[in-house]
């Protein structure tokens, strides 16, 4: 399951190739290693960035109509909530377009911000399982921004959406090992070292 937001028709393609662009560069930032996978992934960004990111299964994210994951920053870790009943291959873009909003640089919301009823509104529909009291406490900065400026909001949106596009894309070539997981360890070694400075 690969996807494409092209954002609102108000944003120039100026913008949105601004957007690509900001998302490539920092898809350069991180070395793809083989045999690609998004576990390894997300433990090497949790290692170059000196901060570990946690994906987490969240069950209060079943039967949402369009929320499928959201990224929650805490003091000492980035936590990455997924819906517990999406697909394996919709998980994985989920947290690869998760991580883009880490990686690009974006705020981090708040855990608390001004009450902003309609956006308040909106997460008690999305969330119908989620009580109200954990809506209110969390009812943070990302919602204010996109309640204060829905284009500032949808060109981050994009740039995540790009980065996780990009990252798939690149992760496609790197997901089977170039030697049988049954050679002997030296050999492994030796055809590690070449890969990475011959960017296989």
């Amino acid at each position: 399951m690969k996807r494409a937001l092209f954002g609102p028709s108000e944003l120039s393609p100026e913008i949105k190739a601004r957007a690509r662009q900001n998302a490539s560069i920092a898809l350069d930032s991180i070395e793809f290693r083989r045999p690609w996978t998004i576990e390894a992934f997300v433990m090497q960004v949790s290692i170059d960035r000196a901060r570990p990111v946690i994906v987490m299964d969240n069950n209060l994210l079943v039967g949402a109509t369009r929320t499928t994951g959201f990224w929650r920053p805490a003091s000492t870790a980035d936590y990455i909530h997924v819906s517990a009943d999406v697909s394996e291959q919709a998980k994985e873009f989920i947290i690869l377009h998760e991580l883009g909003h880490i990686l690009c640089g974006h705020p981090r919301p708040a855990v608390s911000g001004p009450d902003h009823p309609p956006m308040k509104k909106f997460a008690y529909d999305e969330f119908p399982t989620v009580p109200a009291s954990l809506i209110d406490e969390l009812n943070g900065a990302t919602l204010d921004m996109h309640q204060a400026n829905p284009c500032t909001y949808s060109v981050l949106e994009i740039e995540a959406e790009w980065f996780a596009l990009l990252a798939s894309d690149r992760a496609d070539a790197f997901r089977r090992p170039t030697v049988a997981s049954n050679a002997p360890r030296r050999t492994q070694e030796i055809l590690d070292y070449y890969q990475r400075g011959l960017g296989w």
